[in-house]
């Protein structure tokens, strides 16, 4: 993907083989592809995944009114914005290689969740004057702002990628989805495809650390922040059988969980 020629796609093979062993060295997967795809870019001098994140932005784009008039038409507005967002998480070439989500969206979003603790997120939103939500892939973001209008009158703050992470939401790709207009769009500082903590930004960790509510979208967010400590609210599609079997759900269900580690 990223046009390197053999050569050079050699030397990236063996660094990435030495990497490899010393995985205990690394918290977490998102740790290990953070590195890894930080190491590409470097050698390659380019975003390997820039073709198809355009691509997952435009299927977005043109699919994004029909899923907005098919909930406008639902009673309970929050729990469908939330199903949208999810279903925005299928978008992910990482886990779906040539997979088309425009072919299944009904199919999606009328697929129930595994698991909703929906009714935790109504207690904290009576009273929740600010809202963090952890962004994840490019694609969704579109699905995203429904979910952002269903948490008025709470302030939103969108925490995207420093950087350019696998097919993961930057600052520029937020705002082309409009999501300018309707939160406040930061970097979290995070250089890899989750959350890491210790590459966060002062303004991130201190919005963390005081949000009202956190609510964490896809798998890599998950893997990295599930030390935390902090109560948050994990939504995201299972794609990998690990998750999978922590969780005690079918893959390709989808996931509203409270988590609180301490």
């Amino acid at each position: 993907m990223s046009g390197a020629e053999d050569e050079l796609k050699n030397e990236i093979f063996k660094k990435a083989l030495e990497t490899m062993t010393h995985y205990e060295d690394y918290p977490s997967s998102p740790h290990i592809a953070g590195y890894l795809h930080g190491m590409v870019r470097e050698m390659t001098g380019c975003d390997p995944y820039y073709a198809v994140k355009e691509k997952d932005m435009e299927t977005a784009k043109a699919i994004f009114p029909l899923v907005e008039e098919y909930i406008s038409h639902k009673e309970d507005k929050l729990y469908w914005s939330l199903k949208a967002s999810a279903c925005g998480n299928a978008l992910d070439a990482a886990a779906n290689p040539g997979a088309s989500f425009d072919e299944s969206v009904a199919k999606e979003l009328e697929t129930p969740f595994g698991i909703c603790d929906i009714e935790l997120l109504r207690e904290k939103l009576r009273t929740a004057k600010k809202v963090l939500i952890l962004a994840d892939n490019s694609g969704e973001t579109y699905f995203d702002l429904l979910l952002i209008k269903a948490l008025a009158p709470a302030q939103v703050i969108y925490a995207v990628r420093e950087c350019p992470a696998i097919n993961d939401a930057t600052v520029d790709i937020a705002v082309r989805s409009g999501i300018e207009g309707h939160a406040k769009i930061i970097s979290s500082g995070s250089r890899a495809p989750g959350t890491i903590l210790e590459e966060a930004t002062e303004e991130f960790m201190e919005i963390f650390n005081t949000a009202d509510v956190i609510i964490s979208k896809g798998q890599g967010n998950y893997e990295s922040l599930d030390v935390s400590g902090r109560e948050i609210f994990y939504l995201f599609k299972v794609k990998c059988p690990v998750i999978s079997e922590h969780f005690g759900i079918e893959l390709g269900k989808y996931v509203f969980k409270r988590e609180q580690l301490v």
